[in-house]
């Protein structure tokens, strides 16, 4: 019976890691430049985020309600222990699955996901001064009457993390900072670089450099909602100039890789251009997304249009 037990808990504990590990394998991690360890880290990350939270839930559901005094004079320190390791290893894993996903230190304030990782750690902190707080109270002696302040601060500690899991629902959805650099990089270099989103696909694309003439080199990449490579069945450029009356010219880029494409776009004359990507990415799904890139004459000079 006790083997029994072990290999069933070894079961258990096998399906949880792969159920978690699904999530970053399907998010930024499984794009990221090392992605067996960013989806390790981000697999832990998740896993002691289920293990706090889930104590909370249960404390301030269940015990902090029902259980008598002495009941949580035994499972509080206990709980208190538990909820510790996990938060270090929370705090460890986001650490180092924000430093890839920056990729430098410019990106943290100089990004949009920076800017939330920044906010969420500063959120973070604040939840663990509650935490540490509660912790406190719960190494109290029973007798104490000291039950009313840990149900407000556990309560207090479940809402802020709560916001916390808000945040980090947007940052899978934000461009990470290392992305976002390299498209500001790109851009200065005398070239255009954008992310563009639709429902089905999320759209990251440069052109170098942005000049008048046949050489501009269009480089593009689709990954899904939640960050993961998408393969695209067909590629279709568009460039049209209505201001002065270029009608709209289609190119179709080259696949070099199932996410990723490749081709050119002509300027013939300087002005505002339109362009609209069109991505098939099966027999019956397809979007197209646009933006308007200014092309200026003598030299190359590119830059996001007034819209």
């Amino acid at each position: 019976a006790g083997r029994a037990g072990r290999g069933r808990r070894g079961a258990l504990a096998v399906v949880a890691v792969l159920g978690l590990a699904t999530w970053p394998l399907a998010g930024h991690p499984g794009a990221a430049p090392s992605a067996g360890g960013t989806v390790a880290t981000d697999t832990v990350h998740l896993g002691a985020m289920a293990v706090w939270l889930g104590g909370l839930v249960m404390l301030i559901g269940f015990l902090l309600r029902r259980a008598h005094p002495r009941q949580l004079a035994l499972i509080m320190p206990a709980w208190s222990r538990w909820a510790a390791a996990a938060v270090c290893w929370l705090v460890v894993a986001g650490v180092a699955q924000a430093a890839v996903e920056l990729g430098t230190p410019a990106a943290l304030l100089g990004t949009a996901y920076g800017r939330l990782v920044v906010a969420k750690a500063a959120l973070l902190a604040a939840v663990l001064g509650v935490a540490a707080y509660a912790r406190r109270l719960a190494h109290r002696r029973a007798d104490r009457p000291a039950r009313s302040r840990l149900r407000w601060a556990v309560g207090t500690e479940l809402g802020g993390t709560a916001v916390v899991l808000a945040l980090s629902a947007v940052l899978v959805q934000t461009t990470p900072g290392r992305a976002a650099v390299a498209e500001a990089r790109a851009a200065a270099a005398e070239g255009f670089a954008q992310t563009l989103t639709s429902p089905l696909y999320t759209l990251q694309f440069e052109i170098y450099p942005v000049q008048l003439g046949e050489n501009n080199t269009v480089h593009a990449a689709a990954y899904t909602p939640a960050g993961k490579p998408l393969p695209v069945v067909e590629w279709t450029l568009t460039a049209a100039l209505p201001a002065r009356g270029v009608e709209p010219a289609t190119s179709y880029l080259l696949g070099v890789r199932p996410h990723q494409g490749l081709g050119a776009v002509t300027f013939p004359v300087p002005g505002e251009w339109r362009l609209r990507f069109t991505l098939r990415v099966s027999d019956v799904e397809q979007a197209s997304v646009s933006t308007t890139v200014r092309v200026t004459s003598p030299g190359p000079s590119a830059a996001p249009a007034p819209r």
